[in-house]
């Protein structure tokens, strides 16, 4: 936006000077119709550019980045629940990482084959207690 104003700037300061030098001959009407094309010209140089933007840009690409996000969310989520279930089993400093679907859980603490049953029966889905 800056690099358009600045030609703006500097065509409207070269029209002030035309005005002043110019005078009302034809001469002086020709160099203001030139003018006048030349500021159209400065003025929509842009828009090819901005066009060229519009046309390259693909919905799916915001589409696929906001599903990431939202895996991110859900992932978090469920870490959260994994958390509060291990806290209410007796696990208050358990930390919980998933990843892929798959729930890693390190309890700290050394466990039976039991507790382990227990433990996974409680979060379901794929669990490994390291």
């Amino acid at each position: 936006m800056v690099a358009w104003l600045g030609p703006i700037l500097g065509v409207v300061v070269l029209g002030v000077i035309i005005e002043l030098i110019s005078k009302d001959s034809r001469l002086g009407k020709f160099v203001r119709s030139i003018y006048a094309f030349f500021v159209l010209f400065v003025i929509v140089q842009p828009l090819p550019g901005l066009l060229n933007k519009l046309s390259n840009w693909h919905p799916e690409t915001d589409i696929n980045v906001n599903a990431g996000l939202v895996d991110n969310l859900h992932q978090a989520g469920q870490q959260s629940r994994v958390e509060q279930q291990l806290k209410q089993l007796g696990y208050p400093s358990a930390v919980v990482c998933i990843s892929d679907g798959v729930t890693y859980i390190v309890l700290g603490q050394t466990v039976t084959d039991a507790k382990i049953a227990e433990i996974k029966q409680a979060i379901g889905g794929e669990v490994q207690i390291i």
